[in-house]
């Protein structure tokens, strides 16, 4: 018996030993690239006209570029229970623990993994409660925006978002026309909006260190620019030349966080109520509506109602997606943002069930080189989606495959074609 309790003793003492199961930058840099394949869907999809004006000698021609169409994983999105078991170990692990401090004081207590404020709703088995956050994929830092003089530190030093988008939003609310009760209740949601960017403004400070934390720490030196670029090899010059369209992401970037986004994402401000959709069943469902849904795109917040955990984190997953993929919204994010120097096509959100325009690839746990998008219709069948998939901790990781259509501003645009 001695003997037995030396050896528990033991194991317990041995580094990582009860850690969780977890991925890193590096596998989520090398399974990214294994999935490129079969989701990238690379074409040339028409031509762009420019009219380009020279000062010395004075003239003007008429010059074409490519028009490219491919997906891109813009960002890793991730749902857990637990600020330990966070599945990204090396970074968004990492980024957790930093932004847990802002959390607390934004939402005036201590951050916990049951996102609940009430008992009945810690004991109702049909909802989940998970935390989330989207990051933008590593690779989107190859050759995309970065100059041979700039260190990864000075690249990542935006590493938190700030309030701007939820200010846009401040500034034109969308209020749904429901009665001067529903009008009263609305205008006290964005008040108190208004108040929670307040305090996080006043917290800049706080904000300001956890970036120079997250620019200066080890998470990201152990995958430096310089190396995902010789990783990839071809995708560098490839962005260079115009034949890629940059990513929408900044590698690295939380573009969202739920610790960050607390007073929205935990229902304290029921802000997500404002939207119409939040009360009619069958719309924007992921899945179909009527016949196999997993839960409902709104209100995006962090509690969904379904019994299999690993859907409830897909629909999540979906959720998060589609507020950092558009601007003024009710939440604290940075939107994905097209490159400057491109002119984009049919550029909208990311909605369920939409094969053209997105689609995910499991990063963790049995990371996969195929992709797909959230919905399956399991109802006939015996077994349900991700059985054999599941995490036992219940925590996720995805990649955003997310497609762009772009050409390579070349002067004023005049116009396109597409086949």
């Amino acid at each position: 018996m001695n003997t037995l309790i030396q050896v528990f003793l033991t194991a317990l003492a041995l580094p990582g030993a009860c850690a969780w199961a977890q991925t890193n930058t590096a596998e989520i840099v090398a399974n990214t690239l294994k999935a490129v394949p079969a989701c990238s869907n690379y074409r040339v999809a028409g031509a762009c006209f420019w009219l380009k004006c020279e000062a010395f000698p004075p003239h003007c021609r008429v010059i074409s570029n490519v028009r490219i169409s491919h997906f891109s994983p813009e960002v890793v999105v991730s749902t857990w229970h637990d600020a330990a078991s966070h599945p990204w170990a090396d970074y968004g692990r990492t980024v957790t623990k930093a932004v847990g401090g802002v959390a607390s004081g934004l939402v005036g207590m201590a951050i916990d993994s049951a996102g609940s404020r009430f008992s009945g709703e810690r004991t109702d088995r049909n909802i989940l409660y998970r935390d989330a956050d989207a990051i933008g994929n590593p690779t989107s830092m190859i050759g995309l925006g970065k100059s041979a003089g700039q260190s990864s530190a000075s690249v990542l030093a935006p590493a938190i978002p700030g309030v701007s988008e939820l200010r846009k939003f401040l500034q034109n609310p969308r209020v749904s026309n429901r009665g001067d009760t529903a009008t009263a209740a609305a205008s006290s949601d964005i008040e108190a909006l208004r108040r929670g960017a307040d305090i996080y403004t006043h917290g800049a400070a706080a904000v300001a260190q956890v970036r120079q934390t997250l620019a200066s720490g080890a998470p990201t030196s152990s995958a430096p620019a310089d190396s995902l670029a010789r990783a990839a090899g071809f995708a560098a010059p490839a962005a260079a030349s115009g034949l890629m369209c940059p990513s929408t992401s900044k590698g690295l970037m939380v573009h969202f966080h739920s610790y960050l986004d607390a007073l929205v994402w935990r229902g304290i401000v029921p802000a997500e109520l404002l939207y119409p959709s939040t009360y009619l069943p069958g719309v924007q469902e992921v899945g179909s509506s009527g016949v196999n849904t997993w839960g409902s795109l709104y209100p995006r917040v962090g509690a969904v109602t379904q019994q299999i955990p690993m859907k409830g984190a897909a629909v999540l997953a979906q959720r998060v997606a589609n507020i950092i993929s558009q601007s003024a919204q009710p939440h604290v994010y940075a939107a994905l943002s097209p490159d400057s120097g491109y002119r984009y096509f049919g550029l909208g959100p990311v909605l369920p069930n939409d094969s053209k325009d997105s689609k995910w690839q499991r990063l963790y746990p049995h990371p996969s080189a195929t992709c797909e998008v959230f919905g399956t219709n399991d109802a006939l069948s015996l077994t349900t989606w991700g059985d054999g998939q599941s995490s036992s901790e219940e925590a996720y990781s995805w990649n955003l495959w997310r497609r762009l259509e772009c050409c390579k501003v070349e002067g004023i645009f005049i116009g396109s074609i597409a086949f």
